[in-house]
């Protein structure tokens, strides 16, 4: 409910956008549209040579109550009448004019010199997972940090032997593995 009025709303994935369409709940009136970016985070898989070979996909944004609140909102303000019955009123791409519920955005670690960042993957399909080696789906820490590359292998080591279905992938710069290291076997990538 907004300003005492109870609003009925629709939100629905497109490639490459999120569209919603708003109106007043059980009566005819103008409807207001418009879009939202997915503000995606793309976390890169590896093949064996450590070059990315595929990207996973994750939409950060949620479209909460609070949200489409937000948007009825600022339709009114841009003039959107919902008991005009005069069909759609359009508010274009919505993403700077309201606050929006993101997850947290995944990026590459800012290292330092001699530091290393850390992801682990399945072995078998590549897919990320969390530090905690959950499936990573669009939450959560990817990467570790370490100071030296010695750390990081050591720890490695370990994680494969207690976890022999995950893999770790060594990285020193972004989109590029330097060290790969399984249950199986383990490789300089450089």
């Amino acid at each position: 409910m907004v300003y005492g009025q109870k609003f009925g709303y629709r939100v629905t994935g497109n490639d490459g956008f999120i569209s919603f369409s708003i109106g007043l709940l059980r009566k005819n009136g103008q409807i207001l549209t418009g879009t939202f970016s997915y503000h995606e985070n793309l976390v890169k898989n590896f093949d064996i040579t450590g070059k990315p070979k595929s990207w996973q996909v994750f939409q950060r944004i949620k479209a909460t109550p609070d949200t489409i609140r937000q948007v009825i909102e600022y339709g009114l303000g841009q003039g959107w009448d919902p008991h005009t019955k005069t069909g759609e009123f359009s508010l274009g791409k919505v993403d700077d004019n309201i606050l929006l519920n993101l997850n947290k955005e995944i990026v590459f670690p800012e290292l330092t010199l001699n530091q290393v960042a850390l992801c682990f993957a399945k072995v078998g399909t590549g897919h990320v997972l969390t530090v905690a080696k959950a499936p990573f789906r669009g939450v959560g820490e990817v990467y570790q940090v370490f100071d030296s590359l010695s750390l990081a292998m050591d720890f490695a080591r370990e994680q494969v032997k207690a976890h022999p279905e995950i893999e770790c992938w060594i990285s020193s710069e972004k989109d590029k593995a330097t060290y790969y290291v399984s249950a199986q076997e383990e490789k300089s990538l450089e």
